[in-house]
């Protein structure tokens, strides 16, 4: 099983890594995406947004959600999979089923943190959107506090 979440997981930061690249060109608009994720991690607060930074994917019982940012060549975010997903509420994030993490990807090394425990909740969902909010403990014992969400499905 570990096996599949570090594949799960590499597949995600070479997508992110991918999707960063065609990504980054500015915008001329100057109006705020209604797609973001923040969260608190140590005490520092990150938050991402887009609609090719912060997105969703449902597929079956699988919900996917991620908040990625990109830049030089380092990919930074959040990813979260629920395995037994079947709509709005409060899914326990148990690093089997339902798996979270944090992660940061330099030229030169990666770093993955996963969720030891902590709980997904999911909002609302529309046909364009996924709203929620996130916590938890991560295998380091960091803490991953204030998560919210609204992701572009």
């Amino acid at each position: 099983m570990k096996n599949k979440i570090r594949f799960i997981v590499l597949a995600a930061l070479a997508a992110a890594t991918v999707i960063g690249a065609a990504s980054c060109s500015k915008s001329s608009s100057s109006s705020a995406s209604p797609y973001t994720m923040t969260a608190t991690k140590g005490g520092t607060t990150a938050t991402f947004s887009g609609s090719s930074s912060v997105f969703a994917v449902i597929s079956g019982p699988l919900l996917e959600v991620e908040g990625i940012t990109t830049g030089g060549g380092d990919t930074t975010g959040y990813i979260f999979q629920l395995g037994n997903y079947s709509g709005a509420g409060t899914y326990a994030l148990d690093g089997t089923v339902n798996v979270g993490e944090y992660l940061t990807k330099t030229p030169s090394s990666a770093s993955v943190l996963f969720a030891a425990h902590g709980t997904f909740t999911v909002g609302s969902v529309s046909t364009t959107s996924i709203t929620g909010t996130f916590s938890f403990s991560a295998t380091d014992s960091s803490k991953v506090t204030n998560g919210t969400f609204t992701a572009k499905l």
